[in-house]
């Protein structure tokens, strides 16, 4: 869990280093009509940004814009809800 929690951190710093803003823009366009819970496989798709969709992701779970289980590996079967920040 431990291990999990810091390579999900780890991913969060190198993936904010290369942040397209268009993308977590996009994102957050999206999430509004989203019915959640989803899947992060099932909101890459939605999103259609390929693997930039689930650094797009993996930031906005950071960022509070979705929330996941940070202490479990975030992967495509994460389940994701709408987080708190606007």
């Amino acid at each position: 869990m431990l291990f999990d929690k810091a390579l999900n951190a780890q991913r969060f710093v190198e993936f904010s280093k290369t942040r397209n803003s268009e993308h977590q823009a996009h994102l957050k366009s999206i999430i509004c009509d989203v019915r959640f819970p989803v899947t992060v496989n099932e909101l890459c798709q939605l999103l259609g940004l390929g693997g930039a969709g689930f650094r797009s992701i993996v930031i906005a779970v950071f960022e509070n814009v979705l929330t996941a289980d940070r202490k479990h590996l975030i992967d495509l079967d994460t389940l994701l809800s709408k987080g708190g920040a606007k």
